[in-house]
């Protein structure tokens, strides 16, 4: 696939059908998508590098490269996405942990969500990790106490 046609097919995404990114996502490589993670192509292109990363097929250096592009994300979803990839690459979100920590806060609830999910991922053995599960299983939100929830077997080793 050229740059020129991955640049409109990330250009086109509308934000909901996610039909022409998977088609994208099978046919480029996570260098190719990481030109495009800032900018305004951001939201589709964190999405294909995701669904990339979902594949096993990213590469270490490309996910690293979207972790430190976080602080340069205007879009939530774009960060959404970044956050979501320590799913399959803790490592690479290991390094870039205070860029996800100032995400904690951020006023979008899923971001919050996926902060939290990141942070665990990145060192779930620590006490940091431990204390953000519990300030999280306490908390109003319902969607980040059920991330609490299912993040507490990598905290405390048990399932």
């Amino acid at each position: 696939m050229s740059r020129e046609t991955l640049q409109r097919a990330l250009s086109d995404f509308d934000g909901k059908h996610v039909a022409p990114l998977k088609r994208v996502a099978v046919q480029v490589r996570s260098e190719d998508v990481c030109a495009f993670i800032t900018g305004p192509e951001e939201i589709g292109a964190t999405w294909v590098l995701k669904a990339i990363a979902e594949d096993g097929r990213a590469s270490e250096k490309d996910i690293e490269l979207a972790f430190e592009a976080l602080s340069e994300l205007s879009e939530s979803d774009a960060i959404l996405h970044v956050l979501q990839i320590a799913q399959f690459a803790p490592n690479a979100a290991r390094a870039h942990q205070a860029s996800i920590r100032a995400l904690l806060i951020h006023k979008k609830t899923l971001v919050r969500v996926w902060a939290l999910d990141a942070m665990v991922r990145a060192a779930p053995g620590s006490d940091e990790a431990r204390r953000l599960v519990e300030e999280a299983l306490k908390g109003p939100q319902a969607s980040l106490r059920a991330r609490a929830r299912a993040l507490k077997a990598l905290v405390y080793g048990t399932n």
